[in-house]
Order: structure tokens, then sequence, then C-alpha cells
């Protein structure tokens, strides 16, 4: 019977990376910050603790056209999204990067 308990623990916290209100599953803010972080270091090879909502893709981490379109292929991988250029373009920083995915995801 605890080993039960103890699946149900894991599959119910497992489960908070999303929320699901009137039908619709909600993927949580944080965890999307989270996983686009990863994938930021993954891609630039920047440290975590250099990296805030305002950091700025261009400017901060010296980011050029070809890295910022990798790093979208990357994105549209990993969230199973499709960004249009439009969307893209209005991406600079850490915080718009994380809203687009977000509003997309949900």
């Amino acid at each position: 019977m605890k080993i039960i308990k103890t699946v149900l623990l894991i599959a119910l916290f497992a489960s908070l990376s999303t929320t699901s209100f009137g039908g619709n599953s909600i993927e949580s803010r944080a965890y999307i910050e989270e996983k686009f972080v990863g994938v930021l270091i993954e891609q630039f090879g920047v440290d975590s603790e250099n990296i805030s909502d305002e950091t700025r893709l261009r400017e901060d981490l010296g980011a050029d056209e070809l890295d910022l379109i990798e790093l979208l292929m990357a994105l549209e991988e990993y969230f199973d999204i499709t960004v249009s250029d439009e969307q893209w373009a209005g991406v600079t920083t850490i915080e718009s990067a994380v809203n687009l995915i977000f509003g997309i995801r949900n």
C-alpha cells in the first residue's frame, strides 16, 4: 500500500508542471522558463547565473542572426511548437521568448 501511495505522489508531482482548468491544459510559465534556459545554455554555452528575464539575446549573449535561427529551431523542436517569423521578430529578451512559448503552448 505504501508503494502505491508513493507512486501516486510521484505522479502528482510530475503533473504539477501542467494544471488543468476547465478542461484546458496550462503549462506553467516557470516550467517553460526552466526548460528554455536549459536549451539556451546548451545552444550558447552560457552560465545560468548570468541569465535573467531581462537578458537580451543579441546584446548580452552576443547572438547573431544564425544563432537566433538555430535557437528558434531548437525551441520549436524541444517544445513541439511552430513560431512564425513575425512572432520571432518580437523576441529580444529571455522574458519575451518565454512569454511567446507560454502563449503558444497555452
